[in-house]
Parts: C-alpha cells; sequence; structure tokens
C-alpha cells in the first residue's frame, strides 16, 4: 500500500474541485498516504507547506517546467500595510517561489514602474480596491532578468494578500566571476553589428543574471542586455530595433527580441481596428469632434485645451496657431510638413481652430484620427485606473503618421507609428489600429512581455473602445464590412500550439480578445448598464499582473481575482459564471466553485493509537453550498471497507473524530465527509475514497534506523548503462545540470548531494537504455517504514510521456524483486520536481520485511527521442513501536475510568505528560473524549 506523505515541488496545476480537493493536491499529508516525521535534513518551505498552513489555496504551475506561477483562492497573508503583508509573505514563504527573501527587492516592472502599484479604481469612492506589491531577484547586486513577483493585496482592514503572480528564475548554480561583473560595451556593439549589420548603434549596456526566458529556463550566468538600432523612424523600410542579452563571458546571443512591433506583416496579412464607428476613413464620414488636451499658441503664450478641447488663452497679439499636439501627444507627420491651422481672433471663425477643415487631404486626416484616438485610449485606460504605471504623467510621445510605406503600423516602446494608404490598404492611421498599438504600450509599461500576448491586448483595447469585434473594418480598401480578425472567433488554446487559430503571435492573440468579447457579451444580459465597465475595469488592470508573453490560465485566474469582493475565490466572485464562461468556452480550464471547505485545523496526527481513541480535528465552513450541521463523518478502514463514523459536532463548524482501534504497524486509511442543505455531499480530500489519507497505527514515536543523505558512499551500485559512458549513468554528486533540461537545479535534503543520472550540465540523460540504483543490504526487519525523495522528468525531447521510472524492493537481498511503484509514462509527478514517499513495508502484498532487504530505482530511455533525468535522495528507514500500551488509562491502573478524567482536568492546558492522551501537544476536551471513546477497553 502507498503510504503517501508526498511533496510536490513541481508539474501539477491545482483546480479546486472543492477547497479540499485544493488543499490536498499538494498537501504534506497526501492521498492516500500516512504521516510520519520528517525527514532529519529539513528541505527548505515548498508548496505543500504553505497549503497546509492555508488550507483551499490554489496552486498554477507553468506546465512547461512546474514552477510555480500563482497563488491565489484565500488570503494568505496579512499586515498593517499592504506593504507589510507582502513583505510577511516574503519574509516567510519566498522559498516557495524558489526565491530567498533576501534575494528579492522592491522595483517597478517596467523601468518607469512603480514598485507599489494601486490597481481597480472605483470612481464611487475614489479608491482603489487592491495595491499591487513588485519585486524583483537580485543575487549580488545583480538584478535577475525577467524576473518579476507581484503580490495583489486588498485594501480593507489587516490587507490580506489573495494573489501572488511568480516569474521567479531558478539561479540556484548561480556563481558569476568578479571579471565577469563589468559590462563590456566593445563586446556589446561587437554583437550587435554582427547580428544587425555595421551601421548597429546600441544603448549602454547593463549587468544582469540571466536564467532564462520563461519559456526555456537555462544554467545562470552573468550577461550584459542592451538595445541596439539601425536607421530610425523617417525609413520605416531599414528601421531596426532590437533589444538583445548577450553571455558576458563570450558574447554569445541568449535571448532576442524585437522591439518594432507591427500591427501586420508586409506581406499584406496585416492588423487593423476601426477609425470613427469602426471603419477606416473610405468607410464612414468626419465628424467633428473635440481635440483634447490639444496645444494653443498665441505670440509667445501657449495653453491646453481640456479634455472636450475647450480653452482659455491669455492673448499675445491676433493670432491663434494649432498643431496636431497636446500635452501627452505630438503627431508627426512622415510625408511632408505638419499641419497647422491659424486664425485671427475676431474673426470668422470666433476662436474656432478647425484641423481638417476641408477634409480632402490623406495625411491631414490621419493625422488628427491619430490624435484623438491616442487620446481616446489613454483616458480610457486613465479612467479605469488613474496611476497606471507611466502613462499617467507621460508628456509629448511621439505618434508619426504617413510613413511612405504601406499595410502596416508598430510600436517600437519609444512610439507608435503608421502608414500611408496604398497596396490595397488604407491609411492605417485610424482608431483601432491607434487602439491596438498603445495596447502595446499599456502591456510594456505594465511589466509585461508582448509576443501573443501584446498583440492579444492591443486587439482587447479596440474591442473594449469601439464594441466591435471585427477588427479594423476598411483596413483592405473597397471592404468596409469585413476586418482582419475578429474578436467573434472560437479559437482553442493549446498549451503546445498557443491557439486552434495559430500559434503565430496575431492569430493567437484572437484568444484573448475571443474571451473579452464572449465574457462581455455575457455581462450584457446580467449588467446592462455596467458590463463594458465591468470587462473594461478587470481588463485594463488584469494587464498590471501578467507575466511573460503567453495567454494561459494564470490570466483566468488574474480576472476572478480582481472580480472578487470577499477575498476568497472558492466560493465564487460577482461575475464569476461571466468570467468562467468566457475562458471556458475558449478551452481555458478555471477553478471550479467549492461548496464546502473542509479542513484539518490541527492536521493530522502522526500516528492513531492502535487501542483507538486518536481523535482528529475537523472543521467544516460553507462556501458556494450551505453547510448543513450534523452532517460531519469520518470514513475510516483499518484493512478491510470503510466504515463511517458521526463525528461528534463541538459547534455548528468544528467536529471532533475519533479513530476506532486498529493493528498496530498497518495504515489505517481515512476521509471525512459532511452535506450540503441541498443534500450534495463533500468529501476531504476530493476524490474519495480513491484519495484519501493514511496515518500508521503504533504505540509511540519511531526511530531512524538506516539514514542515507549520500554524503559519503553507504555501497549503492549501478548498473545496467552502456559500459563506458557517464551519460545517463546515475552518479553520486551535487547537481551541476542547472535545471535546464529536466533535471533537479539542487539535492532534496538540503544536505548538497544525490544519486542523479548523468550529473553534468547539457545533454547527459539517460539515452536508448536504462540504468539501475540499488541500495546496499539494509535491515528491514520488524515494523518498518521506507521513505526517499524522488525526482523524474519525461517531458522533454521530441517523444514526451513515453518512458517510466521504477521503484522496486526485494526481501532476498536482490534475488527477486517486487514492484513498489512505476512513474508515468504520464501524470502528475513527471515533470520534474523533488517528491517525498513514505511506505509501510508490512502492507506490501506478498513481501516480508527482513535482514536481506534491498531496494533499487531504474530511470529508462526506451521510446525516441527522450530526455529522461531522475534522481533519488534522502533515503531512510524508520521503525515504530508497537508495545502494548493504553494512553488512555493515564493513571495507570489499569482500568479507564473516572480517575482517568479527573488526572485530565487536573493537568488542563499544560503541553505534555501522561494527561495528553491523544499526543497532539495539548491537554483539552479531546483527550477527555479519547478517554471515553476506550472506555473500559485497556487490558
Amino acid at each position: 500500500m502507498h503510504i503517501a506523505r508526498t511533496y510536490a515541488r513541481s508539474s501539477f496545476f491545482i483546480t479546486t474541485t472543492i477547497l479540499a480537493a485544493a488543499a490536498i493536491a499538494v498537501a504534506g499529508r497526501g492521498p492516500g498516504g500516512i504521516s510520519s516525521p520528517r525527514p532529519s535534513k529539513q528541505p527548505l518551505l515548498q508548496a505543500d507547506d504553505l497549503v497546509s498552513a492555508y488550507p483551499g489555496l490554489g496552486v498554477l504551475r507553468d506546465a512547461r517546467d512546474g514552477r510555480i506561477n500563482r497563488l491565489y483562492g484565500r488570503p494568505f497573508s496579512t499586515g498593517d500595510s499592504p506593504q507589510a503583508s507582502a513583505a510577511a509573505f516574503v519574509d516567510q514563504w519566498s522559498t516557495v517561489l524558489g526565491a530567498n527573501a533576501g534575494e528579492l527587492e522592491l522595483a517597478g516592472p517596467s523601468p518607469a514602474g512603480n514598485a507599489i502599484q494601486s490597481v481597480m479604481y472605483d470612481s464611487a469612492t475614489d479608491s482603489y480596491k487592491f495595491t499591487a506589491v513588485h519585486y524583483r531577484q537580485v543575487r549580488d547586486g545583480l538584478p535577475v532578468w525577467g524576473s518579476r513577483l507581484t503580490l495583489l493585496v486588498r485594501n480593507e482592514p489587516s490587507f490580506p494578500l489573495v494573489l501572488a503572480g511568480s516569474d521567479l528564475r531558478n539561479i540556484n548554480t548561480f556563481s558569476g566571476e568578479r571579471r565577469l561583473l563589468q559590462t563590456n560595451a566593445t563586446l556589446a556593439l561587437a554583437v550587435a553589428r554582427n547580428e544587425m549589420g555595421s551601421d548597429a548603434t546600441i544603448s549602454n549596456p547593463t549587468t544582469v543574471i540571466f536564467a532564462g526566458d520563461e519559456f526555456a529556463p537555462v544554467k545562470p550566468r552573468v550577461a550584459m542586455e542592451f538595445v541596439a538600432v539601425v536607421g530610425g523612424q523617417w525609413n520605416p523600410d531599414t528601421y531596426d530595433k532590437r533589444k538583445f542579452v548577450i553571455d558576458s563571458a563570450n558574447g554569445g546571443v541568449l535571448h532576442e527580441e524585437n522591439m518594432i512591433l507591427h500591427f501586420g506583416e508586409q506581406s499584406g496579412d496585416v492588423q487593423g481596428l476601426a477609425t470613427e464607428d469602426s471603419g477606416a476613413e473610405q468607410c464612414h464620414s468626419e465628424v467633428t469632434t473635440g481635440m483634447p488636451y490639444a496645444e494653443v499658441l498665441s505670440g509667445s503664450n501657449s495653453t491646453y485645451a481640456d479634455a472636450d478641447g475647450s480653452y482659455t488663452i491669455a492673448l499675445d497679439g491676433n493670432t491663434l496657431t494649432s498643431y496636431v499636439r497636446g500635452l501627452y501627444f505630438d503627431v508627426a507627420n512622415q510625408s511632408g510638413s505638419d499641419s497647422v491651422v491659424s486664425i485671427n481672433v475676431g474673426g470668422p471663425s470666433s476662436g474656432l481652430l478647425l484641423h481638417n477643415e476641408n477634409n480632402n487631404n490623406e495625411n491631414y486626416r490621419a493625422e488628427v484620427n491619430a490624435y484623438i484616438h491616442a487620446n481616446m485610449v489613454r483616458d480610457f485606460v486613465l479612467e479605469y485606473n488613474p496611476t497606471y504605471p507611466v502613462i499617467s504623467n507621460q508628456y509629448d510621445w511621439p505618434v508619426n503618421v504617413n510613413h511612405t510605406s504601406t499595410c502596416n503600423a508598430y510600436y517600437d516602446y519609444s512610439s507608435i507609428n503608421f502608414y500611408r494608404s496604398g497596396g490595397g490598404c488604407s491609411n492605417t492611421a485610424f482608431s483601432v489600429v491607434v487602439h491596438h498599438e498603445y495596447g502595446h504600450h499599456l502591456v510594456d509599461c505594465a511589466g509585461s512581455g508582448q509576443g501573443a500576448y501584446g498583440e492579444g491586448m492591443g486587439d482587447v483595447m479596440g474591442v473594449l473602445l469601439t464594441s466591435d469585434p471585427e477588427l479594423a473594418r476598411g483596413f483592405f480598401q473597397n471592404d468596409c464590412n469585413n476586418g482582419i480578425r475578429t474578436a467573434d472567433n472560437t479559437c482553442q488554446y493549446s498549451a503546445s500550439g498557443c491557439s486552434s487559430c495559430g500559434s503565430e503571435i496575431h492569430a493567437c492573440g484572437q484568444l484573448i480578445s475571443g474571451i473579452v468579447w464572449d465574457i462581455r457579451q455575457a455581462l450584457m444580459a446580467t449588467e446592462p448598464t455596467q458590463y463594458n465597465d465591468v470587462i473594461s475595469n478587470i481588463s485594463i488592470n488584469s494587464m498590471l499582473l501578467h507575466n511573460g508573453t503567453g495567454i494561459n490560465a494564470a490570466i483566468a485566474i488574474d480576472y476572478l481575482t480582481l472580480d472578487d469582493d470577499d477575498g476568497s475565490i472558492d466560493n465564487g466572485t460577482p461575475h464569476w459564471s461571466e468570467i468562467t464562461s468566457g475562458f471556458n468556452v475558449h478551452g481555458i480550464d478555471t477553478p471550479e466553485l467549492a461548496l464546502l471547505s473542509i479542513t484539518l485545523p490541527d492536521g493530522l496526527p502522526d500516528f492513531v493509537s492502535p487501542d483507538g481513541g486518536t481523535t482528529v480535528a475537523v472543521r467544516v465552513e460553507g462556501l458556494s453550498g450551505q453547510h448543513a450541521a450534523g452532517s460531519g463523518k469520518a470514513w475510516v478502514s483499518t484493512g478491510g471497507s470503510y466504515v463511517s463514523y458521526d463525528m461528534a459536532a463541538v459547534n455548528s463548524s468544528d467536529y471532533l473524530a475519533t479513530i476506532p482501534a486498529s493493528e498496530c504497524g498497518t495504515t489505517v486509511d481515512m476521509y471525512f465527509s459532511a452535506e450540503t442543505t441541498s443534500g450534495m455531499t463533500v468529501t476531504y480530500p476530493g476524490g474519495a475514497p480513491g484519495n484519501h489519507f493514511s496515518v500508521l497505527s503504533a504505540a509511540g514515536d519511531s526511530e531512524v534506523t538506516f539514514d542515507d543523505n549520500f554524503q559519503t558512499d553507504m555501497g549503492w551500485s549501478v548498473s545496467g548503462a552502456a559500459t563506458g559512458s557517464s551519460d545517463g549513468r546515475w552518479q553520486r554528486g551535487t547537481p551541476a545540470g542547472g535545471g535546464d533540461r529536466g533535471d533537479p537545479a539542487s539535492d532534496a535534503d538540503g544536505s548538497g548531494m544525490c544519486y542523479l543520472t548523468g550529473n553534468a550540465d547539457g545533454n547527459t540523460d539517460v539515452d536508448a537504455t536504462s540504468t539501475i540504483l540499488t541500495s546496499p543490504t539494509m535491515d528491514a526487519s520488524g515494523t518498518k517504514v521506507l521513505a526517499y525523495w524522488r525526482w523524474y522528468d519525461n517531458t522533454y525531447g521530441a517523444s514526451p510521456y513515453a518512458d517510466t521510472f521504477v521503484v522496486e524492493i526485494s526481501d532476498d537481498n536482490g534475488s527477486s524483486w517486487t514492484n513498489l511503484e512505476t512513474v508515468g509514462p504520464s501524470g502528475g509527478e513527471v515533470a520534474g520536481g523533488w517528491y517525498y514517499k513514505e511506505w509501510s513495508l508490512s502492507d506490501i502484498g506478498g513481501f516480508e520485511p527482513n535482514a536481506s532487504f534491498r531496494i533499487r530505482f531504474t530511470a529508462s530511455d526506451l521510446g525516441e527521442g527522450s530526455v529522461i533525468e531522475a534522481a533519488v535522495d534522502g533515503i531512510q528507514l524508520f521503525e515504530i513501536s508497537c508495545e502494548d500500551s493504553c494512553a488512555a488509562d493515564v493513571t495507570g491502573d489499569g482500568m479507564v475510568d473516572v480517575s482517568d478524567l479527573l488526572a485530565v482536568i487536573a493537568a488542563w492546558g499544560a503541553t505534555s505528560g501522561p494527561e495528553d492522551v491523544n499526543g497532539d501537544g495539548t491537554i483539552d476536551v479531546s483527550d477527555l473524549l479519547a478517554i471515553i471513546g476506550v472506555w473500559g477497553n485497556c487490558p
């Protein structure tokens, strides 16, 4: 029988089918497992510890490398301020996310962003619902490239932390040499010119630690980051702008990023969003529209209009002048001189400065359209978050129109740019295209990567502003009915290919625009007057939480968290059904509503007494369902079928479960249930009885009889792999692979060493064979428990999920073997991560624990093109006590009676002594109940 107290450090996404199921998926004492002492050398705090401390907390892991992406669902830190709440989490729990607290510093997610950012503005109360606290990783004074931790705190008493968005890097093996810690501009320039041509110029390089991007972690190293440019905005056909990260040691390019984000491709597969009335210039008439914040000149005096275009200025002469520029944007015409309007005060215009009055010039019309819609999207964003990073205080931002090329538009991180008509395309300086390109700027200011997410959120801005799912009607001349993309789509999420609509970033971006459109449509029925406000507020503020460039389930969690009104998304949010339906219809799973919360406030006992009477505290609380008082049951198996026992109600939500007598040395399986008032039964853990708790029946504490942390050679042997080749063979040592191809970056038990396959950086996995690690002979006589940590990854390569990792035991010194467990080929524990396992050897069918015990681990690559990595650490044998005892006989007189009750009452509140009948460290009512439960049963 599997005694699973399983510690999972990576590789799965927990959805809270019920709150209990979420808790158990990563809990320290997992489904089907027993509780016993942890290994003598404790690992750093991990997700199971956090979930045990905050039952029901959801954990979302990246499907590619198992790193935690989101912690969500219920509050998991508090403080006197948002910063204090965030700091408390970082100080205690940062290792859950793979970083030490001392290596996290407050820093805005973008160069001009704020480390402390208000989120979700409420104009009715002039206040914010949340505060986001941003951190980045730093080691030896160097920032870790691409790292980000965002902690979202509710602005209410105790400032509960309700969401952690993490994109931290594994830098455990970093050991940068001092000689590499200086930037080398000469090397950087040489790389730029080799990649982009001899005319390339570069920004000043900055020194960083590079441990890979969001898709491909690598061994950390010292690197330089810089921007390289060829040409300029005046000639978009030759303009090239890229961000590089290069290895400081050899100039190798580690990361390259295009910083000119085009609306579409030069081939004509372009992107666009509708201008006025959701159409390009030939599709609709122009109407008089105020020029918000426009600059007005009178001699040496100047002023800016208000949001409606109204102004007042002190005259300096009789002439008023206006260019297409204002407080926040400066529009430049790339096909001639900038347009200008001048009037004489007191003349027929009576102070009216009317741009594009004749409406017969494409270039002039493009200037006006670009200016109006750039201001429109900026004001739209600030309506829902007045302190949105960067843009709330950004002035004179460049908008370039009428580039001589055609059928395109782009963002280059310092301006937005639009093309003239021609080649079958309209002038691209119209509304939705402007909204899209400025959307790229919003994504950058929020600190996220671009990619498919940036393209999608650019489209989202057009959808929200125009209420039209067709993106850029009339982008192609003579076609005012269709756009080049649509948010009214059925694109389905794909973890490997991004979207059923395509993996190219513009095609994939339709995934998020489709989700937003469908949420908007659902909200129209439930929020007929506020639907656009609801989805706009969430969508805009969600950009402040996103990390990386992908579109995945993390976005759904962000949307639900922002919508939530009580700090817990497990019991729903005000617009739960609309948001979840929008994500679900596009193939992205969202956490399910929990009917009831079932938790063990004191945890499970380390052992249950063979004599019976051990109690377990159980708490049941209503979430989306209402708890039927008194319905709590404990389901217990002591070797046969499950028997249900009514739990003793302490109050309306708390119960005590009393565990019956059992045979010492066996495992006692148990789970707990309660009902809702509507008659629905909820179990803890979810999926019971298939998932259940298992606790060892024992009379006392355990004793470690064998302990090998692999610091010394205790006689393990390696066989099976090709003779003379070290690739993939089991090796004892400190992990050297950096964790970049499915291998562990560190050992499990904290000693520093372990056994692992092919202990070297690079391509050293198991190849086309099996490698077997066999233990020395150990004495497993008596009632023994076997414990070990294991790591297995078969997710890399051309044929992932094809091979297995086998653990076997022998009771005849290796002459024959009994299968203990087979990991893989698929499932939740095949994508790396250290997992802690315990097994009661007396429960293994056909196996006799004796002095001829051995264990072996076999990692195989028997499929095509697989990358197989495995590791083992912390092998231990525990011996448990089965001496006859009767803990309930407190007075030792051979009887369980009133004298024992009086002894407990006399010692009430103490933390130790024979009066602590159930061994939970507190002498209280549970000890009285334990005595009553075995009244007169002791020998």
